[in-house]
């Protein structure tokens, strides 16, 4: 009887310092580097890909759809939470303007900008998107070299 409780008790110690010791971090959804992915693209479990594009990219994406759709409205939601309860407004704000709230946001005081469809809202004669478009497309499609495009 005391050897069974021994077992249970340490099976119940080591099944609690593998979750402690896992708790705070990522092996719950693996991030793996893009070159990582290209060398063994299928996974039994979802994962994260880091670094698909240098921050130099990053930057230049952000100005091109800055540039292009800053000055358009978009729907910005802030969920705020008090006092155990939350409360959700909607905003009709620029695309800039949502950014710098966002930027500003935490935990109890979210913004989240909803700009689904953004980019063809934006394209004038001016301005034309296909360039933009194809810049997102080949950041996208970065963990699928040669496949169809879908």
């Amino acid at each position: 009887m005391l050897t069974s409780v021994s077992v249970a008790i340490s099976s119940t110690l080591l099944v609690a310092d593998i979750i402690r010791s896992h708790a705070f971090t990522s092996s719950f959804v693996p991030r793996i580097s893009l070159d990582e992915y290209l060398s063994s693209p299928t996974y039994d479990r979802p994962i994260l890909i880091h670094d698909i594009a240098s921050t130099a990219t990053m930057d230049k994406l952000v100005d091109g759809i800055m540039r292009t759709c800053g000055d358009e409205w978009v729907s910005l939601q802030r969920k705020q939470k008090r006092d155990g309860t939350s409360s959700t407004e909607i905003y009709d704000v620029t695309l800039q303007e949502s950014i710098e709230y966002m930027m500003d946001s935490n935990h109890d005081d979210a913004y989240f900008a909803f700009c689904e469809g953004i980019l063809s809202k934006c394209e004038t004669e001016e301005s034309p998107i296909d360039e933009l478009n194809q810049f997102i497309e080949s950041i996208r499609d970065k963990p699928f070299p040669n496949q169809e495009n879908w």
